[in-house]
């Protein structure tokens, strides 16, 4: 397994899976669900984002939650 993950398009994979299962199991939910993967940021509801470049997931979550703070205060 460790060698399986080791391979950046296996990882890369992995995350874009991850996010389209969990935007699809969480489609109808009345919370705000944000995933990116691949340089494109989708939540469950219709909403833009801007492509971003951002390698670190934690980074570009922090700045995601910060836009939509402002730009969608009844998320909160």
């Amino acid at each position: 397994m460790g060698r399986f993950l080791s391979y950046e398009k296996t990882k890369a994979d992995l995350t874009v899976y991850l996010a389209e299962a969990r935007l699809k199991y969480n489609a109808n939910s009345p919370k705000l669900v944000i995933a990116s993967a691949a340089g494109h940021t989708r939540s469950n509801r219709s909403m833009q984002f801007d492509s971003n470049n951002h390698e670190e997931a934690d980074t570009l979550m922090i700045s995601l939650a910060a836009a939509e703070s402002q730009r969608c205060p009844e998320a909160q």
